[in-house]
């Protein structure tokens, strides 16, 4: 970390004053000295020396400290964060971690150029392979391989939860006499505020926190901190 070293730039004028007695000029050899066409160059005397202003540096002052850096997020940790407040307070245990499976054939949408119609196509296990190779090999180019950081990118992550009721849609309205939207409301403020790692207030409009209190889960909007944030 470059440490800045302040200089003294006071002017010297009025202020520096030398003692003209002090003053003296070296007389000439005996022999004589050869005429000096330019002009008279004048050697100060000792005492003279001492009183010149010599320029002054500041010492260098302690280093400065920079800004702490924001952690990096944890994007593994995030399934564990979700399971610790399911647990707390998803109280009909009704969410459940889903697992997503892709297909074997992948559909392709890109533009060869940027004016360019985009077209489509399908990719089979080996051209996904060559695909993923050819992207990896382009970071590694862009970033000399890991010597030059990236200074904004964007990455994708997918975590899925159902929600799952112990009846049918018409089950769970007429039999139970339950409002799904309600517990629907609920399970979204638990994800939601543990993914934004935000309060689960703030994540609402005014206009609805009364009605999310009342009806949907009230037990989350008391929480002033992420739900995430309180099961660490």
């Amino acid at each position: 970390m470059a440490v800045p070293v302040v200089t003294d730039a006071t002017p010297m004028d009025a202020d520096v004053m030398l003692d003209s007695a002090d003053a003296s000029v070296a007389p000439s050899d005996a022999g004589g000295a050869a005429p000096h066409d330019g002009p008279a160059q004048h050697t100060p005397s000792p005492r003279e020396s001492a009183k010149l202003p010599t320029a002054q540096t500041d010492p260098p002052g302690p280093p400065t400290a920079s800004a702490p850096e924001s952690p990096a997020l944890d994007f593994t940790a995030l399934p564990r964060a979700l399971e610790s407040a399911y647990s707390a307070y998803d109280v009909d245990a009704a969410i459940r971690p889903t697992r997503i499976a892709v297909s074997e054939v992948w559909r392709r949408r890109a533009q060869p150029a940027l004016l360019a119609a985009p077209t489509e196509s399908t990719m089979g296990a080996s051209e996904q392979a060559r695909e993923k190779q050819k992207a990896f090999d382009l970071l590694d180019a862009l970033s000399r391989s890991g010597a030059l950081a990236f200074e904004a990118a964007s990455l994708h992550v997918l975590v899925a939860a159902t929600h799952q009721f112990d009846r049918s849609l018409m089950g769970t309205v007429i039999s139970d006499s339950v409002n799904p939207i309600e517990k629907l409301e609920r399970s979204s403020l638990i994800i939601a505020s543990t993914i934004h790692d935000a309060p689960p207030t703030a994540l609402l409009h005014g206009e609805h926190r009364e009605r999310v209190s009342k009806f949907s889960a009230g037990a989350l909007l008391i929480k002033a901190t992420p739900l995430a944030a309180s099961h660490k």
